[in-house]
């Protein structure tokens, strides 16, 4: 076990988001949330991410995490000063302050690490340039690039591909694919049809949660838990369905 939800009830001033939430994150768990808008799949990441303490309920980490230094979060959206006159690296370098020396900034090995990162995102060749000049999608990857740099065992990702093109998604995939050979991943998505093809368990939020022990859950489950259904149709005409929602 490396973080337990335990009977978890979490909100903001006066409003209840999520009530007697259960949920245990395991080792190698590749773990889709999915649910409607307003359901409390982005409270949900921010209570395991620790950004937001519980109104009754535990969260309980495994000691692994350090306290939760080993947990990477790539929030939703990511609401940057554009002006701040600080580069590519710099912004990836940051997820990696606690391993910062005294004097002389960054290691060598920190470094390498960093640009490796870059690489497989596709930014290297940005590295050097303000993180303000960059385009949503680039900026995401510069972002998640940031996550990776704690060496999380825990990976948390909300909506991961806003923002980002159609050809990164599918590496974006891929990637995480081989991350989760190295840590648990939890990650929000509206596309269930892409999520299933990817995850290893569902949990359905919409204010409580269901777990679904597989990637693959019914229509009939979806509709009595009240969550969306999110079909992508592929052809001459690119479509999406959506099934009708009470």
């Amino acid at each position: 076990m490396l973080i337990n939800l335990d009977h978890v009830y979490a909100g903001y001033n006066d409003s209840l988001v999520l009530e007697d939430v259960n949920l245990t994150v395991n080792d190698h768990d590749f773990i889709g949330v999915i649910g409607p808008n307003g359901g409390g799949k982005t409270t949900l990441i921010k209570v395991i991410a620790g950004l937001l303490n519980p109104i009754k309920g535990k969260v309980l980490l495994s000691s692994d995490l350090d306290g939760g230094k080993r947990v990477g979060y790539l929030p939703q959206i990511n609401h940057f000063d554009r002006q701040f006159p600080v580069t590519v690296l710099e912004v990836v370098l940051s997820g990696a302050l606690n391993r910062r020396q005294w004097f002389g900034g960054f290691k060598d090995e920190v470094k390498d690490k960093a640009i490796n990162l870059m690489e497989k995102t596709g930014i290297s060749s940005v590295s050097k340039l303000p993180i303000g000049s960059l385009s949503g999608g680039q900026a995401q990857r510069a972002f998640l690039c940031r996550a990776l740099m704690t060496d999380p065992l825990v990976l948390l990702l909300d909506e991961p591909t806003n923002f980002v093109d159609r050809e990164f998604e599918k590496n974006l995939y891929q990637l995480l694919s081989e991350l989760n050979e190295s840590m648990a991943i939890v990650m929000v998505s509206h596309d269930l049809g892409i999520i299933s093809s990817h995850v290893k368990t569902i949990a359905c939020v919409n204010k409580t949660l269901h777990y679904h022990d597989g990637p693959e859950i019914s229509s009939e489950q979806l509709a009595v838990y009240n969550c969306p259904i999110d079909l992508l149709a592929h052809g001459p005409v690119p479509h999406r369905v959506l099934k009708v929602h009470k």
